[in-house]
């Protein structure tokens, strides 16, 4: 039971694929997160795909992790998005706009994970509305990665080939070809995930 459309759902078919399998493979029932988290709590299913916070609370009712994104040789990154026209009239913008984000990157990487939990529990209330027990939002913060200029820089270098950023847009627009949620014509146009570039990357002091 999961998601569909999700990147739990994108953790689950990378997990299938290591095993040989398919989502045609297995019966995927679709729940919004609070729903999957119930079914597995009643043992109404065989396993379950979720995220963060859910997949923390079924983990502390005794849930085993099979695998996720990462473990699945995946990767999910949160993307910025410019607009093309803009961005290559404006570059050092773009970049100086970059500059702003990596300076908190930083930050938050040489903050102790306990001295953001507060914060993180005050825009979890903004955003989602609900309360964030402490302790699974100090494993939320200690669970996802952030990546230094240096470190992007790394993850965005194509040379003499396609970089690991484009690699994993490559398989993101794969899964949603697979499903059948874009067209094989439009995955045509991402397919090679040449769009994430470094180029503006680079211009950030």
């Amino acid at each position: 039971m999961g998601t569909t459309l999700s990147s739990a759902h994108y953790a689950l078919t990378s997990w299938l694929e290591i095993l040989g399998l398919t989502n045609s493979d297995i019966v995927i029932k679709n729940m919004d997160q609070a729903q999957v988290l119930k079914a597995f709590e009643s043992n109404e299913c065989d396993g379950v795909a979720l995220w963060a916070p859910h997949m923390f609370v079924a983990a502390n009712k005794g849930a085993v992790m099979a695998a996720d994104v990462r473990t699945a040789g995946k990767g999910n990154p949160v993307v910025l998005v410019a607009d093309t026209q803009y961005a290559e009239k404006y570059p050092d913008i773009t970049a100086s706009f970059l500059g702003v984000f990596l300076r908190a990157v930083d930050a938050f990487k040489k903050t102790p994970a306990e001295d953001l939990v507060a914060e993180y529990q005050r825009f979890y209330k903004t955003f989602v509305g609900k309360d964030y027990d402490t302790a699974l939002a100090l494993k939320d913060l200690q669970y996802h990665p952030v990546f230094s200029l240096e470190e992007q820089l790394e993850l965005f270098d194509d040379t003499g080939a396609p970089s690991q950023i484009q690699r994993w847009q490559s398989s993101v627009a794969a899964f949603f070809r697979d499903i059948n949620r874009i067209t094989s014509d439009e995955a045509q146009k991402v397919e090679d995930g040449k769009y994430a570039t470094n180029t503006y990357l680079k211009l950030v002091k």
